[in-house]
């Protein structure tokens, strides 16, 4: 059986400001990665059960739709829970029906958000395969995600619209940077073993045998290079490193042959490019969402709230 979903962040805030961006439906589906839109429904009495609808933009066209219900509670300890049920009666959705809650725990200068749901999944045999493997820790992740861009909403005032154009520029820039030092590391130099690679390192007055050797390591490197820049995702330095090592190896190859300097998408177009991506992604690369900055389980949340 899958395991139930939990969040926690402590967020420097008051109570106050947290519920009216979490309860309040136009501010919560600003900051929620997993709705487009939740609209609430009229109540026949101040007592009942807030209803409301939500829809999820899928892309190429689809859209989940679906309904809640919500009962807001205080408690003697100033905390405030909000209980919810929710689910979807289109069978495209995995998620048939399920429960969960919100619970805000204040303290002397932050709040204690936490959120812990589950539902029955769809689909039978693979629908369960396919929560527990794939939906369910990209849901999860999801939530986690959007409880740091409402943190960074809150405490540095920086728009959720902005927060997601900063991750697509910087996760753009980081895969395709990533992506043209694996290709020219890979397929030139150690794939192809290109003679023209060859004969730049021959130009700055290396023998065959070593220029051979060279080629390798340059190649192995450019490699490494890319993987360091995808597992160290966050690290905004390299863009620096990056963009020194790009123009510290362009003014040596045009050494070596100058009439690289008129070759079409020669190296000094493409290292302008990259210089380029460089530059967009360090402007990109600051106040980023993590999901890692989120509890995933209690255990872990009383530890994160005990630094705080």
């Amino acid at each position: 059986m899958a395991r139930s979903i939990y969040v926690g962040i402590v967020i420097i805030t008051d109570i106050d400001a947290l519920w009216s961006r979490t309860q309040d439906p136009d501010q919560h589906e600003r900051w929620d990665l997993r709705f487009s839109s939740i609209t609430y429904l009229p109540k026949h009495d101040e007592d009942d059960p807030q209803r409301f609808e939500y829809a999820t933009r899928l892309g190429f066209g689809l859209r989940v739709a679906g309904w809640g219900e919500s009962i807001a509670t205080r408690e003697q300890d100033s905390s405030r829970t909000s209980s919810l049920k929710f689910g979807s009666a289109q069978p495209i959705s995995l998620i048939e029906e399920g429960s969960g809650y919100w619970k805000y725990t204040p303290s002397e200068s932050a709040v204690l958000f936490e959120t812990g749901y589950d539902y029955k999944a769809r689909w039978g045999l693979l629908g369960r395969v396919f929560d527990a493997f794939v939906f369910r820790p990209m849901i999860g992740w999801a939530t986690a995600w959007s409880f740091d861009r409402l943190r960074l909403w809150l405490e540095e005032e920086i728009d959720p619209g902005l927060s997601v154009l900063r991750s697509i520029v910087h996760s753009v820039c980081r895969i395709v940077l990533s992506i043209v030092f694996l290709w020219h590391g890979l397929v030139p130099k150690l794939i192809m073993r290109h003679p023209k690679e060859l004969a730049l390192i021959e130009g700055a007055g290396f023998s065959v045998d070593v220029a051979g050797s060279l080629l390798l390591i340059a190649g192995l490197a450019e490699v490494l290079f890319a993987c360091v820049l995808i597992v160290c995702w966050r690290v905004r330095w390299l863009y620096i490193v990056t963009a020194a090592a790009l123009i510290a190896l362009l003014a040596p190859a045009l050494v070596a042959d100058p009439g690289l300097v008129a070759a079409p998408f020669g190296p000094i177009t493409l290292t302008l490019a990259m210089l380029g991506l460089c530059a967009a992604g360090w402007s990109a690369c600051v106040h980023l969402p993590s999901a890692r900055r989120c509890a995933r389980t209690k255990q872990a949340m009383k530890v994160k709230a005990g630094e705080a």
